[in-house]
């Protein structure tokens, strides 16, 4: 059957007529939703809506961090902490699923306050300040950068505690209006590839390799002549360039083989004359993996480091204890030559104020700072590069043009410190001293996640740790432990 036509007379009274119908029937025409509200358009983000953002988010993280403070000197009348998000309400407030979500994240971090006093650690008062660093806005939703900044006084309880502890992190808040344009907070997303002391998420995990690589040279038909320094070839990601440092000679790379003599697993002491080869085959360390579990078997601990493979395959670490009051492994400050002074020193300067002579892999699938920030320190304190493929497990070398992968990625680096005999492990993580390291498998499926150095010890045996991502200086190795109590530790001595 065909339709019918009407005639341009006929449709224009047939369309004044339904209008007029439906101003009779008064709310037809318009959406149901709107009849009463106060805004029918996208709302605006003003000033001082945005100021509002700025104040709701530092009461969140102030809470948080309140949660964590020793408030039992404060009394019946004392000044105990009360909930600062319950003051918003009306134009920006906590939605109902947010305000629980708090209310969890709350009594978790109370509950690791409570396994912290236990383990000797209190803390006598907190700071936090929350900067807005950028607001977008589509439709009805709003997405919030702001920077936190938090310093934890530590109570004095053995006395020799250092005065504060400190950190920096990123977080994405997600806001949603309602049909009055009043903006709800229904998201709070940490954008740190690290780990916080008032952190209620799981910690981002690095995959399990494959495979580990080898240090064999490999196969095929050298050149007739050895090339006079090291060529350059195009830098694999995570380089951050291709081009060579600018002091260091570069030559027109020979195809396949730039060199005739296959790398040595043993470093030198001597700094690098020449530029380190990069490859363009190189895989790149990932930084994310699977939910971790929450069950682990005890490890089994090692004073000894692992030997070196004859094939070239990178050492296995050991797992080190965490229960306190180990037995005395008292490190020899002047046996190494090394300057531990000047790694503690160096962390405390560069924790948060980053050194502009290297690159920062902070940020959004840039893998996470904290074995470049580590390798910066050892570097400080006389660490010297052991020149090569960026890719050979056996080389370490970092500047501000071309790292290896040992210097910036977390299994890599305990490839190199292990194979070329400058760490050796440590059979309990309350053993560590200034400048050892510690790294973390939080997921505990072999693949390492997290690097950390020692910038304190107590003279009653606490390691303090300073790191990046999430930047943090002086947390106690209990406050780790107490944070993430299944994952697997590792624990070098320099």
């Amino acid at each position: 059957m065909k339709s019918r036509k009407l005639s341009r007379k006929r449709r224009r009274v047939t369309i004044v007529s339904a209008a007029a119908a439906s101003v009779v029937a008064g709310v037809a025409l318009v959406p149901n939703w709107s009849a009463g509200a106060a805004v029918t358009n996208d709302p605006t983000v003003d000033a001082a809506t945005k100021a509002t953002f700025q104040k709701l988010a530092d009461a969140v993280f102030t809470d948080r961090t309140q949660a964590l403070v020793d408030d039992s000197s404060a009394g019946k009348h004392g000044s105990k902490h009360h909930r600062l998000t319950s003051g918003f309400s009306g134009k920006v407030r906590l939605s109902g699923t947010q305000s629980r979500e708090e209310n969890t994240a709350l009594t978790q971090l109370r509950g690791r306050k409570a396994v912290l006093a236990k383990l000797g650690e209190k803390y006598s008062g907190a700071r936090t300040n929350v900067t807005l660093d950028a607001t977008q806005v589509k439709g009805r939703q709003a997405k919030v950068a702001v920077t936190e900044t938090t310093t934890l006084t530590y109570r004095k309880i053995r006395g020799n505690e250092p005065k504060t502890t400190g950190f920096q992190a990123h977080h994405e808040l997600t806001f949603q209006a309602d049909s009055k344009g009043n903006w709800q907070l229904t998201g709070i997303h940490g954008t740190d590839d690290g780990v916080a002391v008032n952190q209620v998420r799981k910690p981002p995990v690095v995959p399990k390799p494959p495979a580990p690589p080898s240090t064999k040279a490999p196969t095929a038909t050298p050149a007739t002549k050895a090339p006079s320094s090291i060529p350059t070839t195009k830098a694999p990601s995570p380089v951050p360039t291709t081009k060579a440092p600018s002091s260091i000679p570069t030559t027109k790379a020979p195809s396949p083989v730039p060199t005739t003599k296959a790398p040595s697993p043993v470093p030198t002491t001597k700094a690098p004359t020449t530029a380190p080869v990069p490859s363009t085959t190189a895989p790149v360390p990932s930084t994310t993996a699977p939910v971790p579990s929450t069950t682990a078997p005890a490890p089994v601990p090692s004073t000894t480091a692992p030997t070196v493979a004859n094939s070239g395959n990178p050492p296995a670490a050991t797992r080190s204890a965490t229960t306190t009051n180990p037995p005395a492994a008292p490190k020899n400050f002047s046996a190494s030559g090394y300057d531990y002074k000047a790694m503690a020193d160096y962390a405390a300067k560069h924790w948060s104020n980053y050194n502009k002579d290297y690159p920062s892999f902070d940020g959004a699938g840039a893998g996470g700072d904290c074995t470049n920030f580590v390798s910066q320190a050892l570097k400080a304190g006389g660490w010297k590069h052991v020149p090569g493929y960026v890719y050979d497990h056996t080389k370490w070398f970092g500047n501000s043009e071309i790292q290896s992968h040992s210097f910036i990625g977390v299994n890599e680096f305990s490839w190199f410190a292990l194979s070329s005999q400058r760490v050796t492990g440590l059979a309990n993580v309350y053993q560590m001293d200034v400048g050892d390291v510690l790294q973390v498998d939080f997921n505990r499926d072999g693949s390492k996640d997290h690097t950390m150095i020692v910038s304190y010890r107590s003279p009653q045996g606490v390691p303090y740790l300073s790191y990046h991502s999430t930047n943090t200086y002086n947390r106690s190795v209990a406050s780790i432990i107490a944070s993430y109590p299944n994952a697997y530790y590792y624990a070098y001595r320099t």
